[in-house]
């Protein structure tokens, strides 16, 4: 589907691509903002933008060198651009650059967690009517099932897998330590795909969770099977 407008947003060392589809922006016009996971960009929404822009107004944004995103800046560090606080920035950034008001906030895997993340901070109470998460959690919830976990020797095995299939996350965190995942000509080394998994369901949005098969993630068929309604 052919955006309406795109920009560019310049944010903490970062350029960020922002498509709009839907309806244009008007009092009583519902906005979704869509952020996309790993290794993605945000066309992995296309048909759940195509469902929406009838009757909606939808943002969507490329996160951090993903896409047409691109992060200038190249610090000793090469995680230091891609902390949570920064993408947290990023997507409040872009809620600025549309001059959209509250929106109506759908995250997928890791842009899940950036999204909980945004939901924590106090600009959400202004600027978030809504939070959709599919298959991401919040990084505390994370870090107290992992510790509940460890403390508990029948479920060792339980959260071993979980890691491993978590590894993404920190993958996700730096263009230099995966080996190309970042150029869409390159391929990546395939991640396990997660179980499907419900989805959160807040005031005013709800989502089918992702149907995912095969070695790389996501697959076609978590394409073809999400579907997102925010009224």
């Amino acid at each position: 589907m052919q955006a309406n407008r795109q920009w560019t947003v310049e944010n903490d060392g970062a350029r960020l691509a922002v498509s709009e589809y839907g309806l244009p922006a008007a009092p009583g016009t519902p906005t979704v903002l869509l952020v996309h996971g790993y290794p993605d960009d945000h066309t992995v929404f296309s048909s759940v933008i195509e469902d929406l822009a009838a009757d909606h107004r939808v943002l969507a944004y490329d996160t951090r060198n993903a896409g047409a995103s691109r992060v200038d800046d190249q610090p000793e560090n090469p995680l230091a651009p891609y902390r949570l606080p920064l993408l947290v920035s990023d997507l409040y950034a872009v809620v600025a650059s549309a001059g959209a008001g509250p929106v109506h906030l759908v995250g997928h895997d890791w842009g899940s967690i950036q999204c909980w993340a945004a939901v924590r901070d106090s600009r959400a109470a202004d600027e978030i009517l809504s939070f959709t998460s599919i298959s991401g959690p919040d990084l505390g919830h994370l870090r107290r099932w992992f510790a509940d976990s460890l403390r508990t020797p029948r479920r060792w095995l339980l959260a071993a897998g979980q890691g491993l299939r978590s590894t993404y996350v920190s993958c996700r965190s730096c263009r230099n330590c995966c080996g190309g995942c970042w150029d869409p000509a390159t391929p990546c080394v395939p991640v396990p795909a997660p179980k499907p998994q419900p989805a959160t369901r807040s005031a005013g949005c709800s989502c089918t969770a992702p149907t995912c098969s095969g070695p790389a993630y996501p697959s076609a068929a978590f394409r073809r099977s999400l579907r997102c309604r925010c009224t």
